[in-house]
Formats: structure tokens, sequence, C-alpha cells
């Protein structure tokens, strides 16, 4: 959801003078809290799976946060694969 301002002339006048920053920097915002959120789920997904299934799927329990932060070797080398 990206919040606008109300088409009025001073929100009009408002953004031309800051130069769409505030457009820009809402934005960057929301994409951050939504990639936040996204990582939490997943986060919260993968720890309630057992040893036993994050194994079937090739994951050991100590890699989960390195999956999420997306710096894992496992990340890397399946990137190009389609599942």
């Amino acid at each position: 959801m990206i919040l606008r301002y109300p088409t009025t002339s001073f929100a009009a006048s408002y953004e031309d003078l800051t130069g769409g920053f505030m457009v820009r920097f809402e934005k960057a915002i929301i994409e951050l809290l939504s990639t936040w959120s996204a990582k939490r789920k997943l986060r919260a997904q993968l720890s309630l799976l057992s040893d036993r299934e994050l194994n079937d799927i090739g994951i050991n329990p100590g890699e989960i946060e390195a999956i999420i932060a997306g710096t894992s070797d496992l990340c890397t080398s399946r990137r190009g694969l389609r599942s």
C-alpha cells in the first residue's frame, strides 16, 4: 500500500519542493518493512520444522539464519535452478 498525498495545490507544490523525496522515502520504508516481515515469517516457519524435516529439504538447523540473510552457500548455488 503506497500512501499518496492529496491532490491539492499544496501537496503538488510540496512534492515539487522536496523533489519527490517523501514519495521515495515512503516507498523505501514500505519495502524495508515488507522485507523484514517476509524474513520474520520465513524464520518462524523454518523454526517449526524438525531436524529431520529440515534435512529432507537440505538445510541444517544452524543454516537457518544464513539462509534468511541470503549469505548461505545454499542460497547462492540454487538461485539459477527451477523448482
